[in-house]
């Protein structure tokens, strides 16, 4: 975790110190469901607490995000017991990209649809040994959207692609190629 706190950090201090003179800065909590066959009931309970970077100029984001995904007793591999990951965004607003559906121009700058992807560590608890931790390289892609209520309160809805794979001695220690979603809300400002 303090890596990914470092990561959220330097983020920030890049934006402030760059050419962009308007960036959009959005942090996202929320929780949601990922599929995996492994778990009787075929389904993992999870969260996210997330910090995104959007560039006005350009529609490009960047987003910090800490994720865990568990049946709540982490004593089996096929939990994830963090995920932090960098991931980079390309997003529209709404009423740019629907800009049939107003009649006004659009202001608001926290309604908006989001496509990327990115990659993290992963740390999983191990076969043999469900207090150890195995880690490795996950990538992850997600699409999704953000809708500004009232505000700086907003609300989001994400589905997401994990994939990590990892092989110790002719067995896969780590091993995810799971679909999910999150739902949640977020708090978003314009700097």
């Amino acid at each position: 975790m303090r890596g990914f706190h470092f990561v959220v950090i330097a983020v920030i201090i890049m934006c402030v110190f760059s050419n962009a003179h308007a960036v959009g800065l959005t942090v996202r909590l929320g929780g949601g469901l990922l599929y995996d066959d492994r778990p009787a009931d075929g389904k993992l309970g999870g969260g996210q607490l997330a910090l995104e970077i959007r560039l006005n100029k350009v529609p490009i984001a960047f987003q910090g995000a800490g994720e865990y995904w568990s049946k709540g007793s982490l004593e089996h591999a096929y939990e994830i017991e963090s995920y932090e990951a960098i991931k980079v965004l390309l997003y529209g607003y709404i009423g740019n990209i629907m800009s049939f559906l107003y009649t006004r121009p659009v202001t608001t700058k926290t309604t908006y649809v989001y496509l990327g992807g990115g990659a993290g560590r992963i740390s999983v608890p191990k076969i043999e040994n469900p207090d150890a931790r195995e880690r490795g390289i996950a990538f992850d892609a997600v699409c999704g959207a953000n809708i500004g209520l009232f505000w700086k309160i907003g609300l989001f809805a994400e589905g997401k692609y994990i994939y990590s794979s990892k092989t110790s001695n002719n067995t896969k220690v780590i091993d995810f190629s799971d679909f999910g979603f999150l739902l949640g809300i977020s708090l978003n400002f314009d700097l």
